[in-house]
């Protein structure tokens, strides 16, 4: 939220300055383009790491391999299922123009960047919403929609308690069969 609030703070001062269309158009473009390969690079050094790092721990994967299977894997997961994910973070928190998106993408790029070369395991979800939520601050609470982002954070509240009991449910599953 604090690096998406202080970025767009200070970035739009200097994209205000722009009066010509055609050169904001392509300043946007640009931004899109760059902030759109960063978060890619920022996700992947995450995310694949998070997935695959148990298999590597438990000698099962070696680490080129875990990175292929993973990347590929997520990628695949991408294109087939994250249209409803897609449309919550574009939608359901705040409205925005496509520099508050660039921002907001940036933003949460540099909060997964700095943790994964600290090494530390975070939420890009988490990360995706509040840079987000930055934005809507800088633009305003009226521009915000607090159901959606209650919903959000609700899901954040209940998911390590689900998954932990259908980690337990499975395990207890596994161990009676084999």
């Amino acid at each position: 939220i604090v690096i998406s609030f202080i970025s767009h703070k200070l970035l739009s001062i200097q994209f205000n300055k722009i009066r010509s269309l055609r050169k904001r158009q392509t300043i946007l473009q640009i931004m899109t383009l760059l902030f759109g390969i960063y978060a890619s690079y920022s996700l992947g050094a995450n995310n694949v790491a998070n997935v695959v790092g148990p298999f590597v721990g438990k000698g099962m994967l070696n680490t080129p391999q875990a990175l292929l299977i993973g990347g590929s894997v997520m990628a695949f997961g991408s294109l087939m299922s994250s249209k409803k994910v897609i449309y919550s973070v574009g939608k359901n928190i705040t409205s925005m123009e496509p520099f508050d998106a660039s921002i907001a993408v940036f933003a949460e790029s540099t909060t997964l960047f700095v943790y994964s070369l600290l090494g530390i395991p975070t939420s890009s979800v988490q990360s995706s919403i509040g840079s987000t939520i930055g934005v809507g601050f800088v633009k305003g609470l009226k521009t915000m929609n607090f159901k959606g982002i209650s919903r959000m954070i609700t899901g954040w509240i209940i998911t390590p308690f689900l998954t932990a009991l259908i980690s337990i449910v499975i395990y207890i599953f596994l161990k009676a069969i084999v």
